[in-house]
């Protein structure tokens, strides 16, 4: 989990709810590569960087998006 993110159950249930997980520390998380023969995963936009933004900042993101009904 990201370190900027409280232990906090209620946060987890809300994001569980609209399909979004929190990968602790150190897990995998499949992504996306240019041999991916099922297309089950795609970016939509390619990461330019290892810059990755805090969990607070995503978390709030995603509350936004879902607050906008925006699907994708």
């Amino acid at each position: 989990m990201p370190t900027d993110l409280p232990d906090d159950m209620a946060v987890f249930a809300e994001l569980f709810r609209i399909d979004v997980s929190i990968v602790p520390f150190g897990g995998e998380i499949a992504l996306p590569s240019p041999v991916d023969a099922d297309a089950y995963r795609s970016w939509v936009v390619p990461p330019r960087d290892t810059f990755r933004p805090s969990g607070a900042v995503i978390v709030a993101a995603v509350r936004a998006c879902v607050g906008r009904g925006v699907t994708r």
